[in-house]
């Protein structure tokens, strides 16, 4: 896959990664129409996710799971525009074994 292709407004090559929370435009509070009879969207309401898995034979393809319905679904950079908020530095940090028995109640 060309960097070239990857290159979205939103997202750049190598950025995407496993366990980064990102968003998506879902709908508009207000549309709004200008004197020419244009109608224009104003204030987004955004979905949010989290990306658990990225495909390793095409990385504009993901996994998201949705933090509002719960479900899982794909996307497709350069299809679909999808906003990084934050990256986990090194992918998805899970934890061992001995801090989830140190923590439990």
């Amino acid at each position: 896959m060309s960097e070239e292709k990857l290159n979205t407004p939103l997202i750049k090559p190598g950025e995407l990664r496993r366990g980064a929370l990102v968003r998506w435009v879902v709908d508009y509070h207000l549309l709004a129409a200008d004197h020419k009879g244009n109608v224009w969207p104003h204030n987004p309401k955004y979905e949010y996710g989290v990306v658990t898995e990225v495909s390793k034979v095409d990385p504009t393809h993901m996994i998201i799971l949705s933090t509002e319905s719960g479900y899982f679904f794909t996307a497709q950079l350069g299809v679909d525009a999808i906003e990084i908020i934050s990256n986990a530095p090194g992918g998805l940090v899970t934890p061992t074994a001995e801090e989830v028995e140190r923590y439990k109640k």
